[in-house]
């Protein structure tokens, strides 16, 4: 299922909406790593799927796993659901076992799901399984779809790709190390997002 969605998107963006993807060669081709990325679309995860090879196990909010088919797709996706409320600790425990296999993750803050919850999950995840963040900004897909929107406008979409963020696995998981982490990946990813020249 993942490949052929991936295929399938490849050809979409590629083609209808000119998508580039830049600084590419950031992207692990063999080591675990997890995507934290800007969410302003429901594009988006397709967006990403193309852009990026390695297959990715999204972090989804828990009650779209409710909707027959969305629920069904997501599950195929290999996506790991999580709550806007309670615990998660299984949800984690799932996210740091795809890390363990070299896997990749995927986040996008912004989702619906408490946005400050989301970016200190990311930290924690990375600093928890040492595996690096890779930044991205995705530019133009809130354009082509809007929140609300049916159907897309064929504009251009672009992906830019960060340079990895590495946290220090020897530090102690305290809130202030996990805030100040935090805060260092909202900047990297507000610095990938300006650019005046596309958006």
């Amino acid at each position: 299922m993942y490949e052929m969605v991936r295929f399938l998107s490849i050809i979409i963006f590629r083609v209808f909406f000119r998508m580039k993807v830049e600084e590419a060669e950031f992207i692990p081709l063999d080591a675990p790593f997890i995507v934290v990325a800007n969410h302003d679309s429901l594009l988006d995860g397709f967006v990403l799927v193309s852009a990026i090879s390695r297959r990715i196990n999204f972090l989804s909010a828990a009650h779209l796993f409710e909707i027959s088919f969305v629920g069904w797709f997501l599950a195929k996706m290999g996506a790991i659901p999580v709550r806007k409320k309670g615990q998660n600790f299984g949800s984690l425990k799932k996210a740091l076992e795809v890390l363990n296999r070299n896997g990749v993750l995927g986040i996008f803050p912004e989702g619906g799901i408490n946005d400050n919850n989301i970016y200190s999950g990311a930290t924690y995840l990375a600093v928890k399984s040492g595996v690096p963040i890779l930044p991205v900004a995705i530019l133009g897909a809130h354009k082509a779809l809007p929140p609300g929107k049916k159907w897309p406008r064929l504009t251009p979409i672009k992906v830019k790709i960060g340079r990895l963020v590495s946290t220090s696995r020897k530090e102690r998981l305290t809130h202030k190390y996990l805030e100040e982490e935090t805060k260092l990946l909202k900047q990297i990813l507000i610095s990938l997002r300006d650019d005046k020249g596309f958006c």
